[in-house]
């Protein structure tokens, strides 16, 4: 006894799959970074909001991949992610593939050139007495020197051991991760369903 199973309109089932463009997907992505944007927007730590303004998403086409990529051009975004020195090493929670961290393991000094940014300096001098204050823990690494009226200042430095890790970005994909996969999955079954009705 012989047994055959003939299916009809393969070819045009395959047609209908082969329809699904990248164009189709490029809104599933989009959808999907926008959720990595925001978690990382509100994990991200807060001084000036340079940081938090400068994560933005992005949606690439390379062939038959859609790419979202959400990034942060900041200078020190990554000094945040990662921490910096004695205080960052070992502080960061996540093994990323790809990603040898090394911490310098010596206190550094280097001039301060937030004063004059925000007019406490003028000509390198005080224009009045200011003192920061580094709120991290009970024991903070960072040493300003107070700066009088008047003093002269092209001696002074930030004495730092560093910064423990902040990290925003790599959690904002981690804890979305599950929320992704779950959207990606329905939206292309949709769109799976739409093409061979």
């Amino acid at each position: 006894m012989d047994a055959r199973a003939v299916l009809i309109g393969v070819n045009s089932l395959q047609k209908k799959f082969n329809a699904i463009s990248t164009a189709d997907l490029e809104p599933l992505v989009n959808k999907a970074t926008l959720i990595v944007e925001a978690q990382a927007k509100k994990l991200a730590p807060v001084d000036d909001g340079g940081l938090r303004s400068s994560i933005h998403p992005k949606v690439t086409t390379e062939g038959s991949k859609v790419i979202g990529t959400v990034y942060t051009a900041c200078e020190y975004a990554a000094f945040n992610e990662f921490g910096t020195g004695i205080k960052g090493s070992g502080t960061y929670p996540y093994k990323v593939d790809g990603v040898n961290l090394k911490y310098r393991k010596t206190p550094w000094a280097f001039p301060n050139p937030d004063y004059g940014a925000f007019g406490f300096f003028k000509n390198g001098r005080a224009r009045r007495s200011r003192k920061f204050t580094y709120e991290d823990d009970d024991d903070p690494t960072v040493r300003i020197e107070r700066a009088k009226k008047g003093q002269n200042v092209s001696d002074k430095f930030i004495w730092t051991k560093g910064q423990k890790a902040h990290p925003f970005m790599y959690p904002a994909l981690h804890m979305n991760k599950d929320k992704i996969v779950k959207l990606l999955t329905t939206g292309y079954r949709k769109l799976l369903r739409e093409a061979v009705q």
